[in-house]
């Protein structure tokens, strides 16, 4: 449970930092609108962010395995399970606000119970987490 949340969290962290640098940097190569490159590298960052992350807890799971007495066990996962399922659902709403399209944001926005509080959440986790980061691995703003 904790690759995954750490995952996700490392991710919602460099999508949201590092997307439009990077579709600002490669737009003049690619020719289309910012915008749509912004979309594009925030996916491939998050995706490719929790892949990498997937497996390097794998690498490191083989290295170092800690057994915890069941109740313990089942506790962390049902509190960092249901963090990583929310987590990653506000990462999947993060990335469909990109698209400028009337019906899905009245779903995720206005029509939904938990689409107003998990659009935002990205980039609230991404404001709390920041703050550990190196000021030279920040996007320049």
């Amino acid at each position: 449970i904790l690759p995954g949340f750490f995952a996700v969290v490392i991710a919602q962290i460099a999508a949201v930092e590092y997307s439009l640098p990077l579709a600002a940097f490669l737009q003049p190569r690619f020719q289309v609108s910012l915008q749509v490159l912004e979309a594009i590298f925030f996916a491939i960052l998050a995706i490719g962010i929790i892949f990498l992350i997937h497996f390097l807890f794998q690498f490191l799971s083989l290295l170092v395995s800690v057994e915890f007495r069941p109740p313990l066990n089942n506790i962390g996962a049902a509190i960092f399970g249901g963090l990583q399922f929310l987590l990653f659902l506000s990462l999947v709403v993060s990335f469909l606000s990109y698209f400028q399209i009337p019906f899905m944001n009245q779903s995720l926005m206005e029509r939904s119970i938990s689409g107003p509080y998990l659009a935002p959440a990205s980039a609230q986790v991404h404001d709390f987490f920041i703050q550990w980061f190196p000021v030279s691995w920040r996007a320049i703003k």
